[in-house]
């Protein structure tokens, strides 16, 4: 939940498109098109992640991988600007982020095999909520942060104030990461999947 609050509501629903237009001298639509690859990945990756952690016959393992392969592609993105990288590189970065970061759907499956039917409802909405209240505090301060490193930057390149903002938002991918070591591993996760 801490990863989609971050990486789609706050980063892409808001704010990448204009940081894909400033960074790389983009046009709106050519912004959109590849900001569009993140739920693209995030379409294709819902459905194989279940299949992808039977494979390797833990949810836990797969939740971890997935979570540090967002924040590692999340992190090349916030610096791809100065990477120089070719915009078919970009492409593939927000389609993995978004591929990885729909990983988070693995959480229902664990709800359903660790908790007793009548707190499914419960710990479901905690989990609907997270992604909620990430998106709304994430929102909420990178919009304060890119003000203020807006008026405060000088003589800086027009996406400095987006890096330094959107280091911001590998601070809660970090911490989603090692809530993940924190899971229990159950031999049967996998069962409902």
């Amino acid at each position: 939940g801490i990863m989609v609050g971050t990486v789609v509501n706050a980063f892409s629903e808001l704010y990448d498109v204009v940081f894909l237009e400033k960074s790389f001298l983009l046009t709106s639509e050519k912004a959109a098109a590849i900001s569009s690859m993140i739920f693209i990945g995030i379409a294709v990756g819902g459905p194989l992640h279940g299949l992808i952690a039977r494979g390797l016959n833990s949810l836990k393992r797969w939740m971890l991988c997935a979570n540090l392969a967002t924040l590692i592609c999340f992190s090349i993105i916030v610096f791809s600007s100065q990477l120089h990288l070719p915009y078919s590189a970009i492409y593939v970065l927000y389609f993995l982020t978004g591929f990885f970061v729909s990983s988070m759907l693995l959480s229902f499956s664990m709800v359903r095999e660790r908790y007793h039917q009548k707190l499914h409802a419960v710990v479901f909405a905690i989990i609907n909520m997270t992604i909620g209240i990430c998106g709304f505090i994430f929102q909420y301060a990178l919009g304060e942060l890119l003000h203020y490193l807006g008026q405060h930057a000088i003589n800086s390149a027009p996406q400095t104030p987006f890096i330094h903002a959107f280091w911001f938002l590998l601070i809660p991918l970090i911490v989603s990461f090692f809530l993940c070591c924190y899971l229990r591993q159950d031999n049967d996760a996998t069962t409902s999947l």
